[in-house]
């Protein structure tokens, strides 16, 4: 009798398992996609065959085409390279 009673209560308690498997399986993926996300760019603005120094570099966000937004800028410097990050 007191086994028959334990396994009377294995669908009813896998049915909740369940449940919160679900929904933890949600909470992870939604937190995993809205990470952040960062990039940056470096490297060294050319003019034709000659460095360009003093020179403004923008980086420019484009997702779906619709939308364009700055994301940072940057000069060249002495050593004529550029390091943007964001």
């Amino acid at each position: 009798m007191l086994i028959e009673n334990y396994f009377a209560d294995f669908p009813r308690f896998f049915s909740k398992m369940r449940q919160i498997a679900f929904l933890l399986a949600i909470v992870v993926c939604t937190c995993l996609a809205i990470r952040p996300q960062a990039v940056g760019v470096t490297g060294r603005l050319m003019c034709g065959d000659k460095p360009a120094a003093g020179v403004k570099v923008k980086l420019w966000d484009e997702d779906d085409g619709k939308t364009v937004r700055l994301i940072c800028t940057a000069f060249v410097d002495n050593q004529l390279q550029f390091r943007t990050r964001s």
